[in-house]
C-alpha cells in the first residue's frame, strides 16, 4: 500500500492515521503512523469476549512473535547486492525491521518454532540480506543515524545474537561451530561482552560454558565483560562473570576499572560485589573518568 491512508478505508472505525510526529492528524505530507481509533479498541482485543482462536493472535508473545516473522521474511527478500541507500528508497520497511526483529524475537523465540528456523535462515544462509540488514541499522550503535559505510562488515551472528539475548539462536550457532572469542568490530568487542551489557544472564552463561575467555579485552567502551555488566548495574551477571574467574582489577576502556563504572553510574550492590571481591578501592583511574 504505497499510501498508508488505504488502511484506513478497511477498517475505520479501528484504527486511524495521525502525524508520526506530533500525533495530530496528518496534514499533507508529513510522516504518518497507525494508531488504534481508541483505548477502548485495545480493551476490547486483549479481553475475554473474543473467540479463543482470535484471542490468542492478540496475546503479546504470538503477537511479537508474528511481527518478528514479518520483519525476517521481508530482510530474507533483500538477499542481494544493493547500495544501503537505494535499499532504504526502493524497501519501505527494510529500516523499521533491521531496527527492531530481534526486540520482538526476543520475547518469543523459545516459543515459536517457524521464528527459529527464519532466525536460522537469516544468520546462517542468507548473507546479503544480513549485510544489508546491519547496514541499515546497528543495534549496538543505535545513534547511528547515517548507513554503515561501504565495505564495512558487521559483526558476526553469535555477537548479535548474543546482544539481543537470542538464548536459542546463541545455542544453534554455538553447535554449528561459531567462534565463542571472536574479536568483534561492534561497539562491545565481542560476544560475552556484548551480552553482559545488555544484561542477558542465560546468554552469558551459555557463553562461559563454550570457552568465552571472561577477561577478554577490546570494545569500543568497556575493554572486558565485566566492567560493561558493571556499568549497567547488571548484578547476576557480575556474579557470573566474578565466578568464572573474571579479574575485579582489570583496567581499561572508558571507566578505567568495573568498580569505577560502577561507581560512576551509583550501583550499590554491584560496588559491594566487586568489592567483596578483592577490587582495589584506591586503583589509578586511567580512562574516561578519572
Amino acid at each position: 500500500m504505497p499510501d498508508p491512508r488505504e488502511i484506513s478505508c478497511y477498517c475505520s472505525s479501528l484504527v486511524v492515521v495521525v502525524s508520526a510526529k506530533d500525533h495530530s492528524y496528518d496534514e499533507d505530507d508529513k510522516p504518518v503512523e497507525l494508531q488504534l481509533a481508541h483505548f477502548s479498541v485495545k480493551e476490547y482485543l486483549t479481553s475475554n469476549r473474543l473467540d479463543t482462536d482470535i484471542a490468542l493472535r492478540f496475546e503479546e508473545v504470538a503477537a511479537k512473535a508474528s511481527i518478528a516473522k514479518v520483519c525476517l521474511a521481508y530482510l530474507l527478500h533483500l538477499d542481494q547486492d544493493l547500495p544501503t541507500r537505494e535499499l532504504k528508497k526502493t524497501f519501505p520497511l527494510a529500516q523499521y525491521c533491521a531496527r527492531y526483529w530481534i526486540t520482538f524475537a526476543a520475547v518469543a523465540e523459545g516459543k515459536d518454532d517457524i521464528l527459529q528456523a527464519f532466525i536460522r535462515e537469516f544468520f546462517c544462509y542468507h548473507r546479503s540480506s544480513y549485510r544489508n540488514c546491519y547496514s541499515l541499522f546497528r543495534p549496538d550503535q543505535p545513534w547511528r543515524d547515517e548507513p554503515a559505510k561501504g565495505g564495512e562488515e558487521p559483526a558476526s551472528a553469535l555477537y548479535y545474537a548474543s546482544f539481543g539475548g537470542l538464548i536459542n539462536a546463541v545455542k544453534y550457532l554455538l553447535s554449528q561451530g561459531a567462534e565463542v572469542n571472536a574479536q568483534e568490530g561492534g561497539g562491545y568487542g565481542n560476544a560475552l561482552q556484548a551480552a553482559s551489557r545488555e544484561g542477558h544472564e542465560k546468554v552469558v552463561e551459555l557463553l562461559l560454558g563454550a570457552g568465552a575467555d571472561v577477561n577478554a579485552q577490546g570494545g569500543q567502551y568497556y575493554s572486558n565483560a565485566l566492567q560493561a555488566a558493571s556499568e549497567s548495574g547488571h548484578e547476576k551477571v557480575v556474579e557470573l562473570l566474578l565466578g568464572a574467574g573474571a579479574d575485579v582489577n582489570a583496567q581499561g576502556g572508558y571507566y578505567s576499572n568495573a568498580l569505577q563504572a560502577a561507581s560512576r553510574e551509583g550501583h550499590e550492590k554491584v560496588v559491594e560485589l566487586l568489592l567483596g571481591a578483592g577490587d582495589d578501592v584506591n586503583a589509578q583511574p586511567g580512562g574516561y573518568c578519572n
